[in-house]
Parts: C-alpha cells; structure tokens; sequence
C-alpha cells in the first residue's frame, strides 16, 4: 500500500459501513499533505515500523497534539473546527488497521 492509496482508505472510510462515498481530489490532497507531515514528525523520532505501529495503535497525550497541529495547519482554524475531530478518527482508526509491511511502504515513499 503507498500513500495515496491509505489516503483513499482515509478519505472514504465512513462510519456506517462498507460503502461508496465520493470525495472530490482536494480532500485526497489535504490529506495526503496531513499524512505526509504526520509521517515525517514520526519517523524523525522513531526508527523502526514496530515502533511506528505501536504508536499509531496507542497514540499518547503528545502524539495526539502533534496530530492535531498538523491537521489544524493544513486545514485552517475555520476547516479545523469544522472538521478536524472527524479527519483525526479516521487517520487514527485506518491508522490502527495498517500492518507492519504497509507501515514500511508508507515510510520508505516519504523520504
């Protein structure tokens, strides 16, 4: 799995179930933006993915803020209101779902 295709996951997850949801190519950008920044705080911290999967299941106190600050930079105050809790839930949520090998992908594509 690459990027843009856990930005899909990201984007399309809907709570209700398995179904179609359409979104528009900008909020695939934001978010790969989002997930970009995301990725470089964690691996300039960490090196191994069984590190990086541990903290993308059990997010502390700090991690959560760092997200919650590169969300609200990419989305503005106004879209962070707006949006920001839902756009965090489902990073951390298909975040969690990510195995080790798709960890690894992500972190070799962002460089």
């Amino acid at each position: 799995m690459n990027i843009e295709q856990f930005a899909h996951r990201v984007t399309g997850h809907s709570e209700d179930g398995p179904e179609e949801v359409f979104v528009d190519p900008a909020s695939i950008m934001i978010t790969i933006q989002i997930i970009t920044s995301v990725v470089k705080t964690i691996k300039a911290c960490r090196q191994s993915s069984s590190e990086v999967k541990h903290i993308v299941s059990k997010p502390s106190g700090t991690h959560l803020r760092t997200l919650r600050r590169v969300v609200r930079r990419h989305l503005g105050v106004i879209g962070y209101l707006k949006n920001g809790r839902d756009v965090m839930s489902r990073i951390m949520t298909q975040g969690a779902n990510l195995s080790e090998k798709e960890i690894d992908n992500i972190l070799m594509e962002i460089k």
